[in-house]
């Protein structure tokens, strides 16, 4: 037993009428009664309950535990950064990558205005998602109207550097972005069943933002193929990546991991990038950097996995040395 936290009387309340209901079970006004009195600093033994059903047990001793070992300093995430700010640590990184190469290779005012929407896109993802979310669940939270104000804010601030980048752009640049809605729309599909974290709609989403340093190199009026290879490069570092990043924090967990699947993935992120240079598409530094890639993250899914801040720094520095070898592979192409 242990003493329960405000928040901890509620989610507990709320599990288990949850799974009560899951199971059809009845529980007595007596039981109602006494889980409704229940104030914070009391103690609670979950097994003194024999009508609940099993699903409750599960689910309100698994917020029990969580309770049990929260930190006193620990303080929930504020409403306006959970809906305006994006968890995803491994998302900024890509996007940022992403507008990185397309300055590197042309730099423009219309480059800069897309790597700004693009960085807003990805932004607006998160309070478009938990509105969506709300809205399919009929509830209307406090929130729903922060996320809708939020992203509509950001969606006017995207038309506008769009707006940039077609005056400033080749007339083509945004042609290639098309080929992306596909990845952002099976993303979104799974975002809007709160399904967002697996591993389909994360490779998904970081395959469709390597198209923007393709449109950034295509504004500068970079040709069309080498803007094509740029894609092919950080598609196979998506590739490699993400699966990677995924089999670590599950190991740092002690969850069950899909290394098998990370490790298939390696070889088909080389293949890719190979089959961009043998048609003449990205250069052989961006292979190269590729192929580094994928033997490190071979290796070190069989070392002692690292914290998930370590994985994280680790992954943003290994995705800026691909950025960095790509460009100048380009660039001497």
């Amino acid at each position: 037993m242990a003493v329960m936290s405000p928040y901890g009387c509620i989610t507990t309340k709320l599990c288990l009428e949850a799974g009560m209901r899951l199971d059809s079970a009845r529980m007595s006004q007596s039981t109602l009664s006494s889980l409704s009195i229940l104030s914070p600093g009391q103690t609670m033994r979950l097994d003194s309950y024999p009508r609940m059903s099993p699903y409750g047990c599960i689910a309100a001793k698994f917020y029990y535990m969580v309770e049990e070992h929260r930190q006193p300093g620990n303080k929930p995430r504020p409403v306006w950064r959970s809906v305006a700010v994006p968890a995803e640590h491994g998302g900024w990184g890509l996007t940022a990558e992403a507008v990185l190469l397309g300055l590197l290779i042309r730099p423009s005012i219309a480059g800069v205005a897309i790597g700004l929407a693009a960085i807003l896109a990805f932004l607006t993802r998160t309070p478009l998602k938990l509105a969506m979310v709300d809205r399919r669940r009929h509830r209307r939270l406090e929130r729903s109207v922060l996320a809708e104000r939020v992203a509509g804010i950001e969606l006017a601030l995207l038309i506008v550097m769009i707006s940039v980048a077609a005056l400033y752009g080749q007339e083509d640049w945004w042609i290639l972005l098309i080929g992306a809605i596909p990845f952002f729309v099976i993303e979104l599909s799974f975002d809007i069943r709160s399904r967002g974290r697996r591993l389909i709609p994360e490779l998904s989403g970081a395959l469709g933002m390597g198209a923007v340093a393709t449109s950034i190199a295509i504004s500068g009026n970079e040709p069309i193929h080498v803007s094509i290879g740029l894609w092919i490069i950080l598609g196979a570092r998506a590739i490699a990546s993400v699966p990677f990043a995924r089999t670590q924090v599950r190991r740092m967990k002690n969850q069950p991991d899909s290394r098998l699947v990370a490790d298939i993935l390696q070889p088909v992120a080389v293949i890719v990038a190979i089959t961009g240079w043998a048609l003449n598409w990205t250069p052989w530094l961006g292979v190269l950097a590729i192929l580094l890639l994928g033997l490190w993250n071979l290796v070190e899914m069989r070392r002692p996995v690292h914290s998930a801040k370590q994985v994280g720094l680790l992954q943003s520095a290994a995705g800026l040395i691909v950025v960095i070898m790509t460009a100048i592979g380009v660039h001497i192409m």
